[in-house]
This record gives structure tokens, C-alpha cells and sequence, in this order.
């Protein structure tokens, strides 16, 4: 009995490591900004999009599932690439974050009538919304049904896609 717990232990490390190893990249590599006000300039001056990433980075669990499925995706990254600037609006419980920024996120999540997380809003640099995501579905999330709901949304906004 003790061999097969140890042998499957073994296995198991063994797929803990490759798992980790293996594991989809997050949206840290992607080139996002804590500073909204930065983003809507830069935005305004490239004649881009803002994506407004409403988290709760360390807790929310869907907001980490969307973060792996969406945000890591190659569909995503080919979708924003040159066209969209990326904002993370955390509401951590744990990780430490500057006064400064809880009040402007706070503003933020007000201003745009943010009702929980995730909640993803794609707007114009002048702050006029073109697409928004609530929540996440999660045994149905895939980076491509959740780039159709948001370039549908756009669609119908007179955005394009």
C-alpha cells in the first residue's frame, strides 16, 4: 500500500511540476497600466481603445480564470495589439495598494456604475463605452466566445471591431 501512495505522489509532483512549467502565461505579461489617467492620453494621442480590467486580483476567482483563458490567449493578444490600451483597476484584499489608487479605482468603479468583478469595459479615450463583460461564465469562457460577445457589443455601438 505505502508503494502505490508513493508512486502516486510521484505522479502527481510530476504533474504539479509540468503544470507549472507548462502553465498559460497571465495578463501580467501584457503591457498593462495602473494609471487611468496616463492610458485615456496615451489612448487619445495613438487613436486607440481603453480596456478597463475591473479586478480583484488577489481573491476573485474569475477575474484569475479570465486573466488565464481571455487575457492570455493568442486571440486576445493578436484582437488588442496596436489597438487597445490595457488598464488593470484592482481591488485587492490582501496585496497592499497606495491610498491614491484605491480612491481613484473607487471614482472609477462609481463612475462607470461597476457592479462586481471582473467587469471589463472597452471605452474611447473620451469615456464613452463600446462594450462591457460582467462576471464569467466559467465552464463556458473561451477567449473566442468572449471576443465575439465584445466586438458584437462594439458592432452595435458603431465601433467596428
Amino acid at each position: 500500500m505505502k508503494r502505490v501512495w508513493i508512486i502516486g505522489a510521484a505522479v502527481l509532483l510530476a504533474g504539479v511540476s509540468m503544470a507549472q512549467t507548462t502553465a498559460p502565461a497571465t495578463q501580467d505579461e501584457l503591457p498593462w497600466t495602473q494609471d487611468y489617467a496616463a492610458a485615456m492620453a496615451q489612448a487619445a494621442k495613438d487613436h486607440q481603445l481603453v480596456l478597463l480590467n475591473f479586478t480583484g486580483s488577489d481573491w476573485c476567482v474569475p477575474c484569475k480564470l479570465l486573466d488565464r483563458v481571455v487575457f492570455a490567449s493568442p486571440e486576445f493578444r493578436k484582437w488588442e495589439e496596436g489597438r487597445i490600451v490595457l488598464v488593470t483597476l484592482d481591488f485587492p484584499a490582501r496585496t497592499p495598494q497606495d491610498d491614491a489608487i484605491k480612491t481613484r479605482n473607487k471614482q472609477l468603479y462609481d463612475q462607470y456604475k461597476v457592479k462586481g468583478y471582473p467587469t471589463i469595459l472597452i471605452i474611447t479615450p473620451e469615456g464613452k463605452e463600446l462594450a462591457r463583460t460582467e462576471g464569467v461564465e466559467d465552464d463556458k469562457i473561451t477567449a473566442a466566445r468572449w471576443l465575439a460577445d465584445v466586438q458584437k457589443q462594439m458592432a452595435a455601438s458603431g465601433a467596428g471591431n
